[in-house]
């Protein structure tokens, strides 16, 4: 009999940081995690789960399948993986949850494989998480590896930091094509607040003027200001018909 449980990667910008939830295990951090009912919907499943850490303007869809046969010893358990992002989280916890900081770092890069570092700490529970990741070109796939550094003082558990790896890179990659970064941000929001989250995930600056040509196809201004440093800012909403906009974002 096939167990099916679904997971979500959630994660929000809180402090100037980009943040993950993580559920502490016995052996580590895992990401939230619930068995499916018979009768319930996988959406609706990831939605429950969702429910008490985002209640309002959360963003979700199935980022992947863990379905190798032996990934849980003495079951056949198949996990559909939901990215989340939330612009307001209830950012709670309690025994079995706490946010994380996470980061991800190219160490290097050529033509055959990239070396980077996803470092999750959390100083309150005293806790460093760091792996280094490896993918490798091999024809027209590209195969991942994984190792926990030294000085780490716990690990993600099971085989779930394959998907925290691919969250982050959806959102590195993909965070401003795709509009998943208006998802990290309030109903209304500033241009400022457009390039400072982009900078938070990323990881790198931006000139500014060259941004905001970018950022402007996409948004539309909705008349009302916001005083910020002694000026007034103009306040923009997502232009959901970004998927029609033609142009290279």
């Amino acid at each position: 009999m096939n167990i099916n449980t679904v997971t979500v990667v959630l994660m929000s910008i809180q402090e100037g940081r980009l943040m993950i939830l993580l559920e502490k295990q016995p052996d580590g951090y895992s990401l939230p995690e619930k068995q499916a009912d018979i009768d319930e919907d996988l959406d609706a499943a990831a939605l429950k789960l969702l429910g008490s850490h985002c209640p309002d303007n959360i963003y979700f869809r199935q980022l992947y399948t863990l379905g190798k046969a032996d990934r849980v010893q003495g079951n056949r358990v198949i996990t559909t993986a939901y990215i989340s992002l939330c612009a307001s989280p209830n950012v709670s916890e309690d025994d079995s949850v706490c946010w994380f900081p996470i980061t991800k770092t190219v160490l290097s890069q050529s033509a055959d494989q990239r070396i980077s570092r996803v470092t999750l700490r959390n100083r309150e529970q005293k806790a460093l998480i760091s792996y280094e990741v490896t993918d490798i070109s091999q024809g027209c796939y590209i195969r991942k590896q994984s190792r926990l550094l030294e000085g780490s003082t716990s690990r993600i558990a099971g085989d779930h930091l394959k998907l925290i790896n691919m969250a982050m890179d959806e959102l590195q990659l993909h965070v401003i094509s795709s509009g998943l970064i208006f998802s990290l941000l309030p109903k209304e929001f500033t241009l400022k607040q457009v390039q400072n989250v982009y900078e938070i995930i990323s990881g790198e600056k931006k000139d500014t003027a060259n941004f905001r040509r970018d950022i402007l196809k996409m948004v539309t201004p909705t008349g009302n200001k916001i005083k910020t440093y002694n000026k007034e800012a103009l306040l923009y909403s997502f232009n959901p018909l970004i998927q029609y906009l033609k142009g290279d974002l």
